[in-house]
């Protein structure tokens, strides 16, 4: 028999209705609770259009299957105008999460007609169900709960269309309106309770809501300005942060308490260009969270998590847990050391920068506690220089990443700091040797004074320090090491933070006066390793030194006012350079240079360190976002087709007759695929005689409807084996069906199911 054009389908009415209800219910609270200026008609029109286009399709067999595509197509054509402005429309929706929802507002109309089409959709698809009433109670608790945690007021009325929706589900067979009528009743109170209806909130409800929000927006949302810790607020800077040098008087105001077996370099900011006068930051343009695991290897690289060999480290100090409590309020940044793991604290959610940073989502305040797992090595440290020399690797592929950005030197350096980096290590053979030579001649050979000149605007800082003021405290010490490292090719940055000395009871309680900078070599297959040129009192802590035994010993006399004294490794023999500083040089073994000469032409230009802008974000690329889509929909269409298989539907009937009409009506839908369709008003059995002589008795079908008249027609009690045989037979007839075929099937029952009438 022909099929009909126009063929309305049962309860077609209801079920737009019931799509109206749904999708009018959870778009325009959910609009009202984003504060976005939409009115009313343009939500019911955008769902009235959509629930008459998709009941118009259902009349039509023909272009049924077209209704979802269709339905994408739609979607599609009103996003299209919007194709460029993926970027400018993701940094909204973050504004939004951070409580500014203007810039969402220019696109309020186009996402209030998305939503619409594709909640009238949703709810077109929850309608045709048999069952549709308790996945209507999750989806209204779920927007309640959307609307409680964006803690906006919703008023009742707009709740109404949802409210109706699940009163209209009480036409599903055996569902009657007295049976659904108490459930309604309960969703309804769960939605004055969930929401914050006339102003009355549940104030535990409230602050799990803000818990929630504050979370999704430290891990998925957090483009905030942060603050940075810098030596010139610590007090170590007094020019400012364009400019190193002069006098300092830090404070002992506390900073923070750290439990910790031994002195530890507690690092803070890592900068990486030298602009003749200061150190700045320009590789910290972008923020990626630390636990991302997009970005696991950027993460492994950067804090030398997978270097050196496990082998190396195994003959190295073991990790140790630190714990950090803050004893003032400070900046959002992580004080902690160059190898580690995750801090974990209440209420920090840890991200980092390109140049190893490591900062909170917001400013740490006096109380704030983390822990973390790391280990304190320094070149001192015993055993590292063999360490150091057992990893080393020439073909390290992170090596050219490292030279490219901490190897630059700009041109006010002159060339008799070059000539003297040289000569101090002429007899060094390896890297280690080479910078721990550079560090034991600053330690050895320039006195420790928080007094220091103001240093020449016209003059490089480095030079004026090693060859007229030869005096200073840790900023100076760090910047010349980090500066002749670079000198001799060993890449080299300037790292800022505190030294924390522990106490006899393993505590060490900082304050501004443990602030200190230091140096970080990178050595090829060992990664990092801070390098403390500032003149102190201590050595290795057993006094054991990995130098050669023909190293000599020293003791430098720190100023007693000084920064955290250094425990740096015994130095090398150094040479005799022929460039010194200045006649007062205490080398005896240095001939002294004439004094240098002024360069007016000196003009440097100091880059600050770049804020991170919300555009800086680390944003998915556009294809990342389509396939992480296709990944979703795939995901969603394979759990709809388990859900709608015959054997999943069949099992949870609690009757053999029920199982058979299951049965027998997915072998109705496969054979349909074969061209052989029911009649109007035919029998089951009749219908399976004919498409088995159809299909030449293979597979024999007529069973299948005898079992189905004995279930509905006769007292006697279906046995099971009848529901395994009718399951047989339908896998032989899917077996006769070409992959289009089964396409088709497969299509269709996700969209349609199978329904057990």
């Amino acid at each position: 028999m022909k099929t009909p054009f126009f063929a309305p389908p049962k309860r077609l009415l209801l079920h737009a209705l019931s799509a109206l209800s749904i999708g009018l219910g959870c778009v325009y609270p959910l609009l009202t609770a984003l504060g976005l200026p939409v009115p009313f008609l343009l939500c019911l029109a955008s769902c009235t259009g959509t629930a008459a286009a998709l009941a118009l399709l259902d009349c039509i067999p023909r272009l049924r299957l077209l209704r979802y595509p269709l339905l994408l197509a739609a979607m599609a054509a009103v996003a299209f105008p919007y194709a460029d402005q993926l970027q400018a429309i993701r940094a909204a929706l973050t504004l939004l999460m951070n409580g500014q929802n203007l810039a969402l507002a220019a696109y309020s109309r186009a996402i209030a007609i998305l939503l619409s089409v594709l909640m009238t959709a949703l709810g077109l698809s929850l309608a045709r169900s048999d069952h549709a009433f308790f996945p209507l109670a999750l989806l209204t608790i779920t927007v309640l709960l959307a609307i409680s945690f964006l803690g906006a007021e919703v008023g009742a009325l707009s709740l109404l269309p949802l409210t109706m929706a699940l009163l209209l589900a009480a036409r599903a067979p055996g569902v009657t309106g007295r049976r659904i009528l108490p459930s309604a009743v309960l969703v309804v109170a769960l939605t004055l309770l969930l929401l914050p209806l006339a102003g009355a909130t549940v104030p535990e409800l409230a602050s799990f809501a803000a818990r929630v929000r504050q979370t999704i927006d430290d891990y998925l949302f957090f483009t905030e300005p942060r603050t940075t810790f810098s030596m010139t607020a610590a007090g170590w800077q007094p020019l400012g942060a364009e400019r190193l040098g002069g006098t300092v008087s830090p404070t002992d105001d506390p900073v923070m308490q750290v439990k910790t077996s031994g002195r530890t370099l507690l690092r803070a900011t890592v900068k990486n260009e030298y602009t003749g006068l200061a150190w700045a930051d320009t590789t910290s343009g972008r923020r990626y969270l630390f636990v991302s695991p997009r970005y696991a290897q950027l993460r492994r690289d950067l804090f030398d998590q997978a270097r050196p060999d496990r082998s190396v480290l195994a003959a190295l100090s073991d990790d140790e847990t630190l714990s950090v409590t803050m004893r003032s309020d400070s900046a959002s940044t992580l004080f902690i050391t160059q190898r580690f793991l995750s801090p974990k604290g209440e209420g920090i959610v840890a991200y980092y920068s390109p140049s190893s940073e490591v900062f909170a989502t917001r400013s740490l305040a006096q109380g704030d506690s983390y822990i973390f797992s790391g280990r304190r090595l320094t070149a001192s440290t015993e055993g590292v220089r063999a360490a150091v020399l057992a990893a080393y690797d020439p073909a390290d592929p992170y090596h050219d990443t490292i030279a490219g950005r901490y190897l630059q030197l700009p041109p006010s350096v002159e060339t008799r700091i070059y000539e003297l980096a040289r000569k101090i290590t002429a007899d060094a053979d390896n890297d280690f040797d080479r910078a721990a030579a550079l560090c034991s001649y600053l330690q050895r050979s320039f006195r420790y004074s928080l007094v220091q000149s103001e240093p020449p605007v016209y003059q490089d800082f480095v030079s004026w320090f090693l060859f007229e003021e030869q005096k200073g405290y840790c900023t100076a010490f760090a910047s010349a090491l980090t500066v002749m490292a670079r000198c001799i090719g060993l890449p080299a940055r300037y790292v800022e933070g505190y030294a924390a000395e522990p106490d006899a009871d393993g505590i060490a309680r900082v304050t501004q006066q443990n602030g200190h900078a230091w140096t970080e070599i990178y050595f090829p297959g060992f990664g990092f390793l801070p390098f403390d040129p500032t003149p102190g009192e201590g050595r290795a802590p057993d006094g054991s030194s990995d130098q050669p035994e023909d190293s000599p010993s020293f003791t430098p006399s720190p100023d007693p006012q000084g920064d955290a004294p250094s425990q740096s490794p015994s130095p090398v023999p150094t040479p005799s350079p022929t460039p010194s500083p200045t006649p007062e040089h205490n080398d005896p073994s240095v001939t002294p240079t004439p004094e240098v000469t002024p360069q007016p032409t000196f003009t440097p230009a100091p880059s600050p360190t770049p804020p991170i802008t919300p555009d800086e974000q680390d944003d998915l690329p556009p294809w990342v976002s389509v396939i992480l889509l296709l990944l979703l929909l795939a995901v969603l269409i394979a759990v709809r087709l388990i859900l709608t298989s015959p054997a999943r539907l069949a099992q949870q009937c609690r009757n053999p007759g029920d199982a058979l009409l299951i049965w027998y009506r997915a072998t109705e839908e496969a054979l349909r695929q074969l061209g052989i369709t029911s009649r109007p008003g035919e029998a089951p059995a009749t219908f399976l005689l004919r498409a088995q002589e159809t299909l030449h008795g293979k597979p024999p079908l007529l069973h299948m409807g005898k079992a189905l008249c004995l279930a509905r027609y006769s007292s006697r009690r279906l046995k099971p084996s009848a529901c395994e045989k009718a399951e047989r037979t339908y896998l032989a007839v899917l077996e006769r069906l070409t992959p289009v075929m089964r396409f088709r099937l497969y299509l269709r029952r996700l969209m349609r199911g199978i329904k057990a009438e």
